[in-house]
């Protein structure tokens, strides 16, 4: 299996509870994870020097594109079709102190959380994207995600009827459990 994760970059603590949240829940055996931000190089070496995602959580790697080229062709290949790319000036933040803040940096806008995992062959296995309404209601993009220990169950058994040769649809993240409530971090 192959997991891209979409964050929102180095300065949100959602972002890094959620992965480490992700990583640290059993998942199906082999399965490979990429975290990616549109915060850049600089942003992702940030993260991921700071969380350890590969050296202590297991990520293959952590990207950085601040031209969201990655982000553009998800979305225009309908893979992600909903993935939203924010203008800098439309983005709120809550941080640790729950004050409202904008970040740093996203030239070409923020891309929202997103998951896309993929099986063998290239089948798609499941897909999520943050909800478009960047309100209170889901901390502005970093809230209400998936719950990585229904969201691997749920996978391991896509993963399986496809490996028995059943047509089985994509799972669409919306419709799991979620997690990352604003009192979870």
């Amino acid at each position: 299996l192959f997991c891209l994760v979409m964050f929102r970059g180095s300065w949100c603590k959602y972002d890094e509870h959620y992965l480490t949240k992700l990583a640290n829940d059993p998942k199906p055996e082999g399965t490979h994870m990429v975290a990616w931000t549109s915060e850049g190089t600089e942003g992702a070496d940030k993260a991921n020097k700071q969380w350890k995602l590969v050296e202590k959580l297991g990520y293959s790697m952590v990207l950085g594109d601040e031209t969201n080229a990655l982000a553009k062709f998800l979305i225009e290949d309908e893979l992600l079709p909903n993935l939203t790319i924010q203008p800098l000036s439309d983005v709120q933040i809550v941080d640790e102190t729950k004050i409202y803040a904008k970040p740093q940096g996203y030239p070409n806008g923020l891309v929202q959380p997103a998951m896309v995992v993929y099986a063998h062959k290239g089948n798609m296995v499941m897909h999520w994207e943050s909800n478009k309404e960047m309100d209170q209601s889901n901390a502005y993009g970093a809230a209400n995600r998936p719950l990585p220990e229904h969201m691997w169950d749920e996978v391991k058994h896509r993963k399986t009827a496809l490996d028995h040769g059943d047509a089985v649809m994509p799972i669409h993240g919306e419709r799991l459990k979620t997690c990352t409530h604003l009192d979870d971090v």
